[in-house]
This record gives C-alpha cells, sequence and structure tokens, in this order.
C-alpha cells in the first residue's frame, strides 16, 4: 500500500520548511518492513485468508456486531543529525488495510498491552480463530499456520499499534473504570485445583472471558479477575460488543449490566469465571505488564507483588518518595572514562577496552548524610552486599528486627506463603531503589515520562538479578552498556535476561525498544559534541529509525566499515605532510551524517553513518564517539586560556576523505609519530561526531577553545593522534562552563 507522510521536525513546520536528509527518509522507510519495522506484519495472514477464501467464514466476525473503530495514523519519530522529526502515515490503510486483518492485529495489539506477546496469541489462537474457519477437521494445521505467522511477525504488529498510539488508547480505557479493576483481585481460594503461578491462572479467566464474547450471550459475564476487566475494556474500545463494566462486592444481589456487561466480583461466594481456557505459556512468556508514572509507583509495586496483601497505593507512594529523596539527597551520578584496567580480564579488555576507555557512570556519596541504623544497614546488605552504606538509609523506615528475621529466614520464599507483610515491603523497598537509580543515571527527562515494567515481586528472582548486578558495579563504575539495560528494564520493558548475556554481547548494547517506550544514547537525540550528548536519553515516543535485535536491544558496531574509495587520483603519500601553525577555519566539503544499520552485515547494528554527495564514505562506532567526546571536554574544561603553542601537521576533511581506506598506512610516517595531525571542522558537528567515533588505531581529540589543552587529552604518546579543531560555539561554551564550575565547586 502506498504511504501518505507528513515529515515534522518538533516545534517547527512542514517538510517544506525544514531539512530532512534524503538517506534518513530510505533508511527509515527501509525499516518499516524490516522484522523490526512497523509495516507489513499482517500481509503473510492477508495471503493466507486470499489463498484458503474457500474455507473462510464469508464474514467471520459478522456475528460479533464489531463497529469499526477510526483507527489514527501512524505517527514515527525519526533520530537525525539535524534533530528529532516526526512522521504522520495520512494512509488508511492500518494492518492491512483489509477489516478483517484490522481486527486480528487491534485484538491482538489488546490483548497484548497487559499479557505481553505470546501469551496474546495463545488468547487470541485458542479462543477466537475457531470462528475464522468452517470445517476444520477437513483441513489440519489451519490455526497452526495462523499462529505462527502471528508469532513470527508479532514485533511488526505490536510496533504498529505502537505507532498508533494504542498504548495510550489502553491506558486511558483503564483509567476510565472503577479504582477496584486497577489491582488483582482474585481471591487466591479460586485457585485451588489450578496448578501454576498466578499469572497463568489470570490468563486462564481471561480466556473465559473471551470465550464469553464470542459466545455472544445476552448475559453479563462475572469474573474475579481484574486482568481479565480491563482487558474487556481494551477489546470495548476497539470495537467489541462489550457493556458496562462494574464492580460488584458480593454482598445483597448481583447487578446485571445489559447488554453484555462485565462484573468484577471482590467478595463473597457467588459462582464466576464459569469458562477457564488453558494458556501454555512458559515462565518469562507469562510475565505481565506494568504501565506507570512517577505519582503511581506505589500502586504498580502492589500490582507487581501479584498477592493479596493488606496495603494501600497511597502508603507505597508515600514510601517510593522517601526513597527518591534518599537516593537524591545522598548519591549523585556522572558519566567518567575509565582507562584500561590491568586487572580485568584479557577477553574483557580485547572486547570492551580496545581502544582503552570505557564509559562508566559512577555513583559517588554526597556529605549530607541521612538517617540510618544498624538494622537499616543489615537489610540493606541482602541484596547490596558491598554497597550496604550506599542503601541502608533508604531502609530505615521499615526497618524492624521482626522484618530482619522475616527476610533472613523467607528471602527465597513465595510471598503467599509467608503470611506477615514484611517480606513484601522489603521487596517493594529494594525495587524503589532500583526505579530510583535508574532515574539517577538517566536524563532529567525520566521524571516526566510514562514507564513500561515486566516485573514479578511474588519471587525473588527479578530482585536477585537486578540488584545484583548493582551491586556488583556500582562502586567502581556502572559500564554503560549495564546501565542501559539497568534503565531499559524500569523504562522500556527490558528483561532480565539481557543482564546475563556474555560481556562480549552485553557490551554492544546501546539502548532497548519496547513499542513506544526507547532507551537510546544521548548523543542520538542531540547530535552535538557537548556534555548532554553523553548519556542515556529515555523517550516515550515510537522511534522509527532505529535497528532492533529480537530481544529489544540496540545494539553499536565499534568495528569499521570498508570507506568510500573516490575515482580521482590520490596525491603523493607525502605532498602535504608538513608541519606547522594549525590552520583554523570551517570544513572545506560537506558530508552528511546520518544513524543506519551496518551495511556489510547481517547483524542488525546501529553506528554513525557518514555520506559523500550520497556514497557511503564510512561508518563510526556511536559508543567510541561517546566517549571521546568526554574525554576532550574533560581536558577543554580545565583551560585558562593557554597561548597557542602547538605545532600541527595540517589535513583537511577533503584530504582525509581521499585517503580512503588505505588513510592510516598512508599517514604513517616520522612526522605524525611527533606531532598531532590537525583537522579544522569550526562548528561542525557531523564531522566532529564521525571523526571521534571513526578513529580505532590512532587516539582522536576535539579542540574546543585551544589546541594545548586538547592535546593533553590523548593519553598514548606512543600512538598517532588527531585533533578535531571544532572551535568554541555557544553550545559548547555553555558546556565547558558549567564543567569548569564544578571543577572549582569539587575543588
Amino acid at each position: 500500500m502506498p504511504l501518505t507522510l507528513v515529515f515534522r521536525k518538533l516545534g517547527a513546520g512542514a517538510l517544506q520548511q525544514i531539512q530532512v536528509g534524503a538517506s534518513d527518509i530510505v533508511a527509515t522507510l527501509a525499516a518499516a518492513h524490516t522484522a523490526w519495522g512497523w509495516l507489513g506484519g499482517l500481509a503473510g495472514v492477508q495471503r493466507l485468508m486470499a489463498a484458503l477464501s474457500t474455507v473462510m467464514k464469508k464474514d467471520p466476525f459478522a456475528a460479533l456486531k464489531i463497529q469499526s473503530m477510526v483507527i489514527p495514523s501512524a505517527t514515527c519519530y525519526m533520530l537525525t543529525s539535524r534533530g528529532m522529526f516526526y512522521f504522520r502515515d495520512e494512509s488508511q490503510d492500518a494492518f492491512g488495510g483489509d477489516p478483517l486483518t484490522q481486527t486480528i492485529g487491534l485484538t491482538i495489539c489488546a490483548l497484548e498491552h497487559e499479557c505481553g506477546g505470546s501469551a496474546a496469541v495463545i488468547l487470541f489462537i485458542r479462543c477466537i480463530a475457531s470462528q475464522l474457519f468452517e470445517d476444520r477437521e477437513n483441513f489440519p494445521g489451519l490455526t497452526e499456520c495462523l499462529q505462527q505467522q502471528l508469532i513470527d511477525h508479532l514485533p511488526a504488529i505490536l510496533n504498529e499499534g505502537a505507532s498508533r498510539g494504542f498504548k495510550e488508547i489502553f491506558l486511558r480505557a483503564a483509567a476510565e473504570l472503577p479504582q477496584a479493576t486497577q489491582r488483582w483481585q482474585f481471591a487466591v481460594e479460586t485457585m485451588e485445583g489450578d496448578p501454576g503461578r498466578p499469572e497463568h491462572f489470570e490468563l486462564s479467566l481471561l480466556g473465559g472471558l473471551l470465550i464469553w464474547v464470542m459466545e455472544m450471550s445476552p448475559d453479563p459475564y462475572y469474573t474475579r479477575s481484574s486482568l481479565a476487566a480491563r482487558n474487556a475494556a481494551y477489546l470495548k474500545v476497539i470495537g467489541y460488543p462489550i457493556g458496562p463494566i462494574c464492580v460488584w462486592d458480593g454482598k445483597g444481589s448481583p447487578p446485571e449490566p445489559r447488554p453484555r456487561g462485565v462484573v468484577l466480583v471482590i467478595g463473597g461466594s457467588f459462582d464466576t469465571d464459569t469458562a477457564r481456557v488453558r494458556v501454555p505459556v512458559g515462565e518469562s512468556d507469562a510475565l505481565l505488564k506494568f504501565y506507570y508514572r512517577e505519582e503511581t509507583v506505589g500502586s504498580m509495586l502492589i500490582n507487581a507483588l501479584g498477592v493479596k496483601m493488606p496495603l494501600l497505593p497511597e502508603s507505597v507512594q508515600e514510601m517510593f518518595v522517601k526513597v527518591q529523596s534518599c537516593i537524591e539527597d545522598t548519591l549523585s551520578f556522572s558519566w567518567d572514562i575509565r582507562p584500561r584496567d590491568s586487572k580485568r580480564s584479557r577477553t574483557h579488555r580485547e572486547i570492551v577496552d580496545r581502544d582503552g576507555m570505557t564509559l562508566y557512570s559512577v555513583c559517588e556519596a554526597k556529605t549530607h548524610s541521612r538517617r540510618s541504623s544498624a538494622l537499616a544497614s543489615r537489610l540493606a546488605s541482602v541484596y547490596f552486599p558491598t554497597s550496604a552504606e550506599l542503601f541502608a538509609p533508604c531502609y530505615y523506615e521499615v526497618a524492624t528486627e521482626h522484618m530482619l528475621r522475616c527476610v533472613q529466614d523467607e528471602k527465597l520464599s513465595e510471598l503467599d506463603l509467608v503470611p506477615s507483610v514484611d517480606l513484601a515491603w522489603f521487596r517493594m523497598v529494594t525495587t524503589m531503589i532500583i526505579c530510583c537509580v535508574a532515574g539517577s543515571i538517566a536524563q532529567k527527562e525520566f521524571r516526566c515520562l510514562s514507564h513500561t515494567m515486566v516485573i514479578r515481586l511474588r519471587s525473588a528472582d527479578w530482585l536477585e538479578s537486578v540488584a545484583s548486578r548493582i551491586d556488583h558495579t556500582i562502586r567502581n563504575g556502572i559500564p554503560f552498556y549495564d546501565a542501559v539495560i539497568l534503565v531499559g528494564i524500569v523504562h522500556a520493558a527490558a528483561t532480565t535476561e539481557l543482564l546475563e548475556l556474555e560481556t562480549a554481547q552485553r557490551s554492544k548494547v546501546l539502548g532497548v525498544r519496547h513499542g513506544s517506550n526507547a532507551v537510546i544514547p544521548a548523543l542520538l537525540s542531540i547530535m552535538a559534541p557537548t556534555k548532554d550528548g553523553v548519556g542515556i536519553a529515555c523517550f516515550d515516543k515510537f522511534i522509527a529509525n532505529v535497528s532492533v535485535y529480537p530481544d529489544g536491544s540496540i545494539r553499536g558496531d565499534d568495528g569499521m566499515s570498508a570507506d568510500w574509495s573516490p575515482p580521482e587520483t590520490r596525491p603523493p603519500n607525502t605532498s602535504w605532510q608538513c608541519v606547522g601553525e594549525p590552520k583554523h577555519g570551517p570544513r572545506d566539503t560537506p558530508m552528511y551524517l546520518g544513524i543506519e544499520r551496518t551495511h556489510q552485515s547481517n547483524s542488525p547494528s546501529t553506528v554513525f553513518c557518514a555520506r559523500l554527495k550520497g556514497s557511503v564514505a564510512g561508518t563510526a562506532s556511536i559508543r567510541r564517539a561517546m566517549c571521546n567526546i568526554l574525554r576532550s571536554l574533560k581536558a577543554s574544561a580545565a583551560c585558562r586560556g593557554c597561548r597557542e603553542s602547538q605545532r600541527v601537521i595540517n589535513v583537511t576533511p577533503s584530504e582525509w576523505i581521499i585517503l580512503g581506506q588505505e588513510r592510516w598506512e598512508r599517514l604513517s610516517s616520522p612526522l605524525t609519530k611527533e606531532y598531532h595531525l590537525f583537522m579544522p571542522v569550526l562548528e561542525d558537528s557531523s564531522w566532529a561526531l564521525f571523526i571521534a567515533g571513526s578513529a580505532l588505531d590512532w587516539q582522536v581529540a576535539i579542540s574546543y577553545q585551544c589546541l594545548e589543552c586538547a592535546a593533553t587529552a590523548i593519553e598514548d604518546v606512543q600512538r598517532p593522534s588527531l585533533l578535531c579543531g571544532y572551535g568554541v560555539y555557544p553550545a559548547a561554551a555553555k558546556v565547558i562552563c558549567a564543567s569548569r564550575e564544578q571543577i572549582e565547586h569539587s575543588r
């Protein structure tokens, strides 16, 4: 189907009034139909339905009287070197454009909103797909084929739902329900005879609701599952004929909302959930998703317990505010470069520190102290044995002898097997600490965003994995990739499986994307060599032009692709190599820097891609660029107006490009071992970022003021080096001044 796209920049006008790189548009549209894209997810299903038209019911959903909803236009955000743009697909071909595939796509998105993708597909196949076919007995394998199509293309289906704003639509629908539907409400005693975790039981009750929906019974449906009640609201908003949704405490006569209402029963012994459907999903696939904002953390944590507890959301929220204040008052997080550590394993040095540096989130204790106690310290040491004194004040409000004994005896127990609420409080406070640490690592916008988390506090597994990684790394600095994963777990529904990856794979992680929630390197949103470009940025918008692995991670590539080799005759090796004063000024040739996937690899890794006249001039590492930017900023921040005394070998950007793939060999000479190369790229962020991220065998520093100070960022005098003459422009000057103030304050 043709696309009708309107591009806009945040706060700007239409495409004619702004500049969008053609390569960015092409790369984004190419990503639309990839495994991590947002279009064509139901194309295979559409072809399957067309091929099986003889056994398809003519109008399979006619009996349900589904009302076609006006599907919102897709809004996708695009990261470019000129800022963040967004575009809208104004066409009406959502989910394939066919009413049948639209119903399938909308239903999958509604069920996945809380249940996850695998459970959503199984629920759809077992409870709804039976309405699609006639005489299935004579055509074995139809439903299985449909299920496989949905599983294979599930990310694209869900991404289209995210781009069309269905997360927000479903959240609004849930917010309009009675308050009791916002929490798990089923009684534990109803689980007798139903082995498995509560999540499986909830999914079976949701399956019963779907059976009732498909039977078109005019009678109300009574359930003890708040998950089922909320999903009734999601199905209703996409057009399913569901009436009023209300709550009943089990006293007196039952309400009978008509037509086809749903009643959440929270008391009494009234017979409910007359139909149940077994949903055979694994432990990880049965985890439910929780949506929250900073002001609703208390409610989210109570839901994450997975069992009924005599706890009020207001009390838990109040405790979260105290923990958040404690973390902010006692700890500060900043980004720093750590040189290669000889104590690390050889494997770690080769994989992570190939260029002698790694970006770390460094935690420092502030002088401001908060009350603590021996009990609080002992509680903190349960999950943070090496950093207990950092987090002990967070436990001070809840620390009691009874809680300590309970935690020591029942640390690994399921919550429903422990009669006291102490273990629940302990797990919630520990989760609050994790959320606050992640929020402190991320940029300040984090507190204003909506978040999605896949978490289970009924058992200790989730806390064991996440808290142990924080405790293991916070003393010496949390590596950037671990910091990204931790923030992704709290903000973008990343699973703890990412923390369990081998270092060789984990060290490539640059970000996480799940639907309309994303965690990315801050440099991709700033695209300038400033302090704001070093760190992590979070968004609750669907970012379309980043490549995503099946596990939801965004990974980088620190290698260098083959560079563009122009047809022009190359100059002699040393015709331009002479020592002299640095020739400051603008770059002599324009270059466009895009954010693209690697072109010479099957893996969907994300890199900077430099283009000259439309042709690829090379790729650069995003991680390495951030490292070199921070190292250069730290060197420039110490500048006190030094005199220009550096003698350099001047090389222009055009000469740099002409040297092509052989530049490092051609530049190698006795002069380059004694003098720095200098490349003038005044105020050109694209050139500065490309150079900062492309150096592997050479060292790179960006000059913001004087070359003398920039050269101090070069640590290994035995390796050739290149100074990038970026110069001072207002944003960079502001960063340098801010860095000076920090240095003076630390003294």
